[in-house]
């Protein structure tokens, strides 16, 4: 199942909405035919530009307006930009 899944350049995610099952379903299914299986990355808004979002919230933008504005969570923008500009995650 990994060769056919790396060949086609499908994330575990994408793999388990083909199938119509859970991501941690497919992940068990790979354990349980010996294949390696990485821990799940965070499911992130690739599309949003970080950069463009930290300019937003350095002209005066609140957390909930940059949330609007890019369809994300304000609580995951606040997270992206205050990581982006300390190097690592708020509370940690």
């Amino acid at each position: 199942m990994r060769r056919g899944r790396a060949a086609a350049g499908l994330t575990t995610r994408e793999v388990a909405a083909r199938l119509g099952v859970e991501a941690t379903t497919v992940r068990r299914w790979l354990r349980e035919a010996g294949q390696p299986v990485r821990r799940p990355g965070p499911r992130g808004r690739t599309e949003v530009d970080t950069a463009a979002l930290i300019t937003m919230r350095a002209a005066g933008s609140s957390w909930q307006e940059l949330a609007t504005a890019s369809g994300m969570s304000r609580t995951g923008v606040r997270r992206r930009v205050l990581t982006a500009e300390t190097g690592r995650r708020p509370g940690r």
